[in-house]
């Protein structure tokens, strides 16, 4: 059983980032890292405005970036592929906005953030052999929209024992299929 609870922590507004570069073998790979809290593997992300106010989607992206990868990435580097609304048996709600970067640099020394730990086991992985027994299984069904590039909106219920109850996915802006699973 998945502890969902894990991602009620009063911020209702999150993001997640997917950074890709390619490898010798010009695969992709994506960088994933433990998170403390869930102790499984996710990919880098975090609050929308915990210690800036008003802070956009975005800059909490490159924020969250900075804080635990230890990258920098510009805005014009950030892209949104998707946007996901978490519904928990509570009924309380958690709105995540999707972004993939594949330009970055690493952050300067003296542009960490001392009160940020960067996340354990950082490491990158080809997007076709993921750790999958490491990570949340729910991910796997919207995953292949974002290694896509495709944009997508879904809304993710879960159910009481943290499996996916529901699952609804809208690809793109103007593309109206919505697939139940």
């Amino acid at each position: 059983m998945n502890d969902i609870n894990l991602f009620k922590d009063g911020h209702k507004k999150k993001v997640l980032i997917f950074p890709f570069r390619k490898n010798t073998e010009n695969k992709t790979e994506v960088l994933l890292g433990i998170h403390a809290k869930q102790q499984k593997r996710n990919f880098p992300g975090g609050k929308v405005g915990d210690k800036i106010k008003d802070e956009t989607s975005v800059g909490a992206a490159i924020r969250e970036l900075g804080e635990e990868t230890h990258l920098k990435a510009e805005i014009d580097d950030m892209k949104k592929v998707g946007n996901m609304i978490f519904h928990f048996p509570d009924e309380s709600i958690v709105d995540l906005h999707i972004y993939t970067v594949d330009r970055f640099k690493p952050l300067p020394e003296d542009e960490w953030d001392d009160e940020e730990e960067p996340l354990e086991g950082l490491q990158w992985y080809d997007i076709e052999n993921l750790p999958v027994e490491e990570m949340w299984e729910s991910d796997f069904t919207w995953l292949q929209y974002v290694f896509r590039g495709e944009y997508f909106e879904g809304r993710l219920i879960f159910g009481v024992e943290g499996n996916v109850a529901e699952l609804y996915i809208r690809k793109g802006v103007e593309d109206n299929e919505i697939r139940v699973i």
